[in-house]
């Protein structure tokens, strides 16, 4: 398989992802709900940020806010 092949696979594989996630999150009641939800599945918060409209430090905040709040 060549290079270009795999780069094409690896966009789709992309779409796919975020398509999912964009699903996945659709039922979630607060952006916050959305931040938290597609942080657990692993995304990575410029991926969140863009699925859900908003910066990646605004994602960085929620989860490291709901991290802390696990803790106690």
């Amino acid at each position: 398989m060549s290079d270009a092949q795999l780069i094409e696979i690896n966009a789709k594989l992309d779409q796919l992802i975020r398509l999912a996630a964009q699903h996945m999150s659709g039922s979630c009641e607060s952006k916050k709900a959305q931040i938290l939800l597609l942080g657990q599945a692993g995304l990575d918060r410029n991926v969140i940020a863009e699925i859900c409209e908003t910066s990646p430090n605004a994602v960085s905040v929620a989860l490291s806010t709901a991290r802390r709040k696990g803790r106690r």
